[in-house]
């Protein structure tokens, strides 16, 4: 591909100037891959040998699907684009991008069309042959996360939505005519299925259970209990066995003949999030959050091989065949491997890749979470594992996407946690040095203590204390669910957590944990972040539901917010003096709250800056507050909604520049 044709792309599909020469190359030229020197305990393997490499996504893949016919596959991402890949020569056939992050995208089994869940509220349907949008159905109440036609009539779709709508919705792809739609579960949809005969229809939900509806008339229904939220489920060829993953870690197989566990394969590490089997139902695999996809054979029912990849994303996952795994990554990759040689690369492990100087190969440009040090510096962790000062070259690149962040300045370093469980810290001169391991999945959340000890919040729902030698003093299971936050209350002396169980709570932590206070409502859904004000005794809470609010541990108060946002509410900030909040949301707006000393509201800014998939993360600083997006962008405000300034990614580190509004730029107006 020459240089003038990657120009004349409708979009910019690569990432870095040394893909776009390799790319420019032709066909292959970027597929070589250096294996990481590390030792591998049998039977985990990562399979580089012939990995194979699909670059085009701007940020993380989070949809994967291969067509009924030979070397299609098609992905979705972060970034909202939706591309078909020819998977012999590794080129693009199409791309075309959406308003909002893609769920979910899924070919019809006749291989014409390719349905898409978006999560601005509407499933598409597109040509596979060119990537034209031959329907919008929507809009349905939220975002829309799973789609699944109907294999015995093919204009039948069946779609499935978050927290905010449980309807499982059937569409006729053509007619015009409104949607039927089934009622049931109690908390959002994250799955849909239908059978290979058509004859059921299976949903997944995180109110606990699995629903498995006839067709027929859609009014019988089985329900399947979980003893945690499930994200996922697929049916086996012959339609004999669904299986469902769980975020109790794991990968249950029910027999459709009388609806009970047939089998539960072993325990992953952490919440299982996509399941599925290859296309003649030999093989099954079970991707979870601990970093791995186990690929099991049906006939010895037995574990074949664990494939790990340093930045692979298990929400994206199918076998092609028995013997090919396509992932999605956090890398913008959809990455394609070959199951047989795990045995060949036995000395080859993702798992333990080392943490190092960050390179321009494999780097996404969205920014997972912001943290702010003395002097106003603000550092940011992305999704490609890069970690560094914002606007400068990264200084290091984890081996995963950074979830966590805090600055130490006392310590001169960063700590940060990971994806696969890592807290790492990275001093500002010298190496990056591994402080511990925190088995459960990912670190979404760490805070220091002021006696030095750190506390990270893990995806098991457990509190643990940490010491600056790497030691665990202390574990507390806090929540039934991940936990998603964590802030430090200096004028309460409370540590607060949120989880996505529906709750938050405080504790003590003197001496040992001790839960101090407890807060759950039937209409508080997800908490998403918590940040404490210095000088206040209460926490500004983030949350799915699309609310702000101020919770007083002490006190047992709650004050909820208008629900300014039209979409969740993804991270939350706290000015100094505490009389100014900032939010950010999945909707791409940052919202700046003015309150009194209770907490009590006294109006709000709604500033517009970022672009979709939305804000990932705001702090505060002396001069207001600095939010950042999974686009790249980064945007300083005054606290009176003024637009100081501005982060614009580039396409590589070196063009990575600031940009100063104009003068009386206010509440993002350009």
């Amino acid at each position: 591909m020459s240089e003038a044709e990657l120009r004349a792309a409708p979009m910019t599909l690569v990432s870095s100037r040394a893909e776009r020469m390799a790319m420019s190359a032709g066909p292959g030229a970027n597929s070589a891959v250096t294996p990481p020197e590390a030792a591998v305990t049998s039977p985990e393997a990562t399979l580089w040998r012939t990995q194979r490499r699909l670059s085009g996504h701007l940020s993380a893949v989070t949809a994967v699907d291969p067509g009924p016919a030979p070397h299609v596959l098609v992905t979705g991402g972060y970034d909202g684009h939706v591309i078909r890949w020819d998977t012999a020569t590794q080129e693009i056939v199409w791309a075309e991008r959406f308003a909002d992050l893609v769920n979910a995208v899924a070919v019809d089994p006749s291989g014409s069309r390719v349905a898409v869940a978006v999560a601005d509220g509407f499933a598409y349907v597109l040509d596979l042959a060119c990537g034209m949008v031959l329907e919008r159905l929507g809009p349905h109440g939220d975002d829309v996360n799973d789609v699944s036609w109907d294999p015995r009539d093919a204009n039948v779709l069946a779609a499935v939505c978050d927290a905010n709508d449980t309807g499982v919705y059937f569409w006729r792809h053509g007619s015009g005519d409104p949607p039927t739609v089934l009622e049931g579960h109690k908390h959002g949809v994250f799955a849909v299925a239908h059978s290979p005969s058509g004859r059921y229809l299976a949903t997944a939900s995180e109110d606990l259970t699995v629903r498995v509806w006839e067709t027929s008339d859609l009014r019988s229904c089985q329900v399947l209990p979980h003893p945690g939220d499930v994200e996922t489920l697929a049916w086996s060829p012959d339609e004999r066995l669904l299986a469902t993953g769980c975020d109790d870690g794991r990968l249950r197989l029910w027999s459709s003949a009388g609806w009970d566990v047939a089998r539960t394969m072993p325990e992953a590490g952490a919440s299982v999030r996509k399941v599925g089997f290859s296309p003649s139902g030999l093989m099954a695999f079970g991707a979870s959050y601990d970093g791995a996809v186990r690929i099991y054979d049906m006939s010895a029912m037995s574990l074949r091989a664990t494939v790990r990849h340093a930045l692979q994303w298990e929400r994206s996952c199918a076998l092609l065949d028995d013997d090919t795994l396509v992932t999605g990554s956090f890398g913008g990759r959809a990455i394609l491997r070959t199951v047989s040689d795990a045995d060949a690369d036995a000395g080859c492990a993702g798992d333990d890749v080392p943490a190092g100087p960050a390179s321009n190969d494999e780097e996404t440009h969205s920014i997972n979470v912001l943290a702010t040090g003395q002097e106003g510096r603000v550092y940011a962790g992305q999704d490609c594992g890069a970690v560094g000062v914002l606007g400068s070259p990264p200084s290091h690149r984890l081996p995963t996407l950074v979830c966590a962040l805090s600055r130490l300045d006392s310590r001169d370093a960063l700590i940060a946690g990971d994806y696969l469980g890592r807290i790492t810290i990275v001093p500002d001169a010298g190496e990056p040095r591994l402080l511990a391991r925190s088995p459960g999945g990912p670190v979404n959340a760490l805070v220091a203590l002021p006696d030095g000890t750190v506390v990270s919040g893990g995806y098991d729902g457990v509190l643990r204390r940490w010491t600056w030698e790497g030691e665990e003093a202390e574990r507390v299971t806090a929540h039934h669910g991940p936990v998603k936050s964590l802030a430090w209350c200096p004028s309460s002396a409370l540590l607060v957590a949120g989880s996505s169980d529906n709750t938050l709570s405080a504790w003590e932590p003197a001496g040992v944990l001790t839960e101090a206070a407890r807060y759950g409502a039937e209409d508080l859904v997800l908490v998403n972040s918590v940040a404490a004000a210095v000088t206040r005794p209460w926490v500004a809470v983030a949350s799915r539901d699309r609310h702000v609010r101020i919770w007083n541990p002490s006190g047992g108060t709650l004050l909820k917010f208008p629900a300014v946002h039209s979409k969740s509410v993804k991270a939350v900030a706290v000015s100094p003096a505490g009389d100014v909040l900032a939010s950010g949301s999945y909707d791409s707006t940052v919202c700046l709250w003015y309150v009194g000393p209770a907490g009590d509201l006294l109006g709000w800014r709604q500033l517009i800056w970022h672009a979709k998939p939305g804000v990932s993360s705001v702090q505060s600083l002396a001069e207001g507050f600095v939010s950042a997006g999974w686009d790249g962008t980064a945007a300083f405000w005054s606290s009176q909604g003024a637009l100081l300034r501005a982060h614009i990614p580039a396409r590589s580190p070196q063009e990575e520049r600031y940009e100063d509004p104009p003068a009386g730029s206010v509440g993002g107006l350009r």
